[in-house]
């Protein structure tokens, strides 16, 4: 009688070993070999699924992205599901801090993220993921904006604010955010000994209280 293979539990246990090689050594360490390697299978196994590097970095980018928008998500529920215990500042922050690198899976999205931005100016097929990935942190810093300085919102979590929002002094104001939330992702990536965890997110909460105050 032929072996059934679990197709699904494979590639998740690839994806999985990808995930430690990348935050253990960066993007670059995660070929087909070392992948092999760490997953303890021969890298004709891994090339049954994923022929190539490109391939795993597609893998771990899919995965980054169907993981994120699943936290923020929650965020965006309590929000909505409790009015009364709404914390402006406290919800945005929270929220915003999805896209920080603060933990080992979220250094492992900041890295592929990063990786994803390089690659992408050369493989046409990386070009929709960053896209996605500006949208996306654009989508969450509107959401922020309008929090913190009490405007009202569509309910409706499948709308993410794709467009711009009503007064342009908070489209701007979006914008700032967007960049302080890029910025302090590459300073914890290229610099993480220098880098203070608490540092990242007294960072944002100052800015957040000056957004707060139309600043």
């Amino acid at each position: 009688m032929p072996k059934i293979v679990d197709h699904e539990s494979r590639r998740a246990e690839i994806a999985a070993a990808v995930r430690r090689l990348v935050l253990r050594e960066g993007v670059a360490s995660a070929t087909v070999r070392k992948v092999a390697d760490e997953a303890g299978w021969s890298p004709g196994a891994v090339r049954h699924y994923f022929p190539d590097q490109a391939a795993l970095l597609r893998l771990v980018i899919a995965q980054a992205y169907a993981d994120v928008p699943q936290r923020l998500e929650s965020h965006l529920r309590s929000w909505y599901d409790d009015p009364s215990g709404r914390d402006p500042l406290g919800h945005a922050q929270r929220m915003l801090e999805e896209l920080l690198p603060l933990d080992d899976e979220r250094r492992v999205e900041a890295e592929v993220w990063l990786a994803t931005m390089d690659a992408a100016r050369h493989d046409p097929a990386l070009a929709e993921a960053r896209a996605m990935a500006w949208a996306g942190i654009r989508q969450m810093s509107r959401i922020a904006v309008a929090w913190v300085r009490g405007r009202e919102l569509d309910p409706h979590l499948g709308r993410l604010l794709e467009e711009p929002l009503a007064e342009p002094v908070d489209e701007r104001a979006a914008a700032t955010v967007h960049a302080l939330l890029d910025g302090l992702a590459m300073q914890c990536y290229a610099y993480a000994e220098q880098v203070e965890l608490d540092d990242l997110r007294v960072t944002l909460r100052s800015h957040l209280d000056e957004v707060a105050r139309g600043a």
